[in-house]
C-alpha cells in the first residue's frame, strides 16, 4: 500500500521538481525549464511507477534487513542513469549560464 501511495502522491511532484531544478541549473530560463518538464515528465513518471513499487516490494519482503540500503542504492544507480539518459538525450543546446535571465 505504501508503494502505491508513494507512486501516486510523492513521485509526480518530486519528479517534476527535479526536472525543473535540473534545467534551471543547466542555465535554462524557468519558463523553458517548465516547458521541458512538461515534455519529459509523463514518460519519467510512468517508468518510475513500473520500477520503484516492484523494487520496494522486493526490498521489503525478500531482501535481508542489513542489505536493504545496498539493494535500493543499486536500483537507484540504474534509475539515475536512466534519468540522465532521458533528460540529456533530446536537449537542444543549453544556453551559456551567463546568458540566462535571472
Amino acid at each position: 500500500m505504501l508503494a502505491i501511495l508513494e507512486g501516486v502522491f510523492f513521485a509526480p511532484g518530486f519528479n517534476a521538481f527535479i526536472l525543473v531544478c535540473l534545467r534551471v541549473l543547466e542555465g535554462y530560463s524557468p519558463s523553458d525549464a517548465v516547458a521541458q518538464c512538461k515534455r519529459d515528465w509523463f514518460g519519467i513518471w510512468s517508468t518510475s511507477i513500473k520500477v520503484w513499487p516492484v523494487a520496494n516490494l522486493f526490498n521489503f519482503y525478500l531482501v535481508p534487513l542489513q542489505m536493504r540500503v545496498v539493494f535500493v542504492q543499486f536500483i537507484a544507480l540504474f534509475w539515475n542513469s536512466y534519468l540522465s539518459y532521458v533528460t540529456q538525450a533530446k536537449l537542444p543546446n543549453a544556453p551559456h549560464p551567463h546568458e540566462a535571465d535571472y
